[in-house]
């Protein structure tokens, strides 16, 4: 039982291999392979059963809750990692975490954080790698807060870009009282992103930023721009896409004539029946507009235009003018 001096995060290290590692290397397995693994993992944090396998205190073990939970986490993670099955569970074990760390109050970080022990410096490293590790959003505590003053937010910026998260830029966003700073961060943060805007995932990031920020016009340039075609948008873009019907964009008729002269050019029935949502949707505007003339005159012209297609125009007969 360690209670005869201050342990080091090293012993604390050690004492929780020593007394917790059988149930890491079962849970690593199981996880895997039982149907609800990830629910009796959840119920072996929450009834905190690994209590009855520590030699310290209940009262220790209630306070250092969340270095032993985080510890662990990154442990059984290391172990699915081994026999390649921790991507096959990542999502559920994200939410899992996710919701375990929301579950604790705040008062119980900053105590742990702000006490300046072997077990706060073993959180402070724990969730320093879990920000890598994990796509998590981690809670709003105080020593947090405050690191962010030990480093400006282009060495903050330089970092997150190396592996662009929407949920952590929208943590540090937050965080930071000065306006002027926010505004500095926000305006780095796009023009980064949109340079790497080909990559899959900095695109999706991307669009999530100028959603949050209401940055319509920029996304509405890079939608004209960077999509040649529609059917694949990824589900940021097509949030985006809601954002701007919501807003009632005045440049969104045109980018969905744009969209629909797009895909009926594909000429697959996917890329058919996905024109004729954009029409659908298109009518909607008109009509919101008082326009319906002018989409009818449209529809003609586009019938005009793609009268050999006459897939296309089954299509729009059946779904647009039944």
């Amino acid at each position: 039982m360690i209670n005869s001096s201050e342990p080091t995060s090293n012993e604390i290290e050690q004492l929780l291999r020593d007394y917790l590692e059988s149930e890491w290397n079962h849970f690593g397995e199981i996880i895997f392979s039982h149907s609800d693994g990830v629910g009796l993992f959840s119920q072996w944090i929450h009834s905190q059963r690994w209590i009855d396998s520590l030699p310290i205190s209940p009262k220790e073990s209630r306070k250092y809750a969340p270095a032993i939970i985080c510890y662990s986490f990154r442990e059984i993670r290391s172990r699915m990692i081994e026999k390649g099955l921790f991507m096959l569970r990542k999502k559920k074990l994200e939410m899992l975490l996710q919701s375990t760390l929301s579950s604790f109050p705040l008062e119980v970080y900053d105590s742990l954080l702000n006490e300046n022990t072997g077990w706060s410096r073993l959180f402070t490293t724990t969730i320093n790698a879990m920000e890598r590790e994990f796509s998590i959003t981690l809670p709003s505590i105080k020593a947090n807060k405050s690191s962010h003053k030990a480093i400006s937010s282009q060495d903050w910026l330089n970092s997150w870009l190396v592996r662009p998260h929407f949920p952590k830029y929208k943590h540090y966003y937050e965080s930071i009282g000065d306006k002027g700073e926010q505004k500095f961060l926000e305006t780095k943060a796009k023009n980064k992103l949109r340079v790497q805007a080909h990559h899959p995932h900095v695109k999706r990031v991307y669009f999530s930023l100028l959603a949050y920020h209401q940055c319509y016009e920029e996304g509405m340039d890079e939608l004209f721009r960077s999509v040649s075609d529609p059917l694949h948008l990824t589900p940021e873009e097509k949030q985006f896409l809601d954002r701007l019907l919501q807003y009632h964009h005045p440049r969104l008729r045109s980018l969905l004539h744009h969209f629909i002269e797009r895909l009926v050019e594909r000429k697959t029935k996917q890329h058919y029946k996905e024109a004729i949502k954009y029409i659908i949707m298109l009518e909607e505007i008109y009509k919101r507009e008082h326009l319906v003339e002018r989409f009818h005159t449209y529809v003609k012209i586009l019938k005009k235009r793609y009268e050999r297609f006459s897939s296309f125009q089954k299509e729009l007969a059946a779904r647009v003018f039944p």
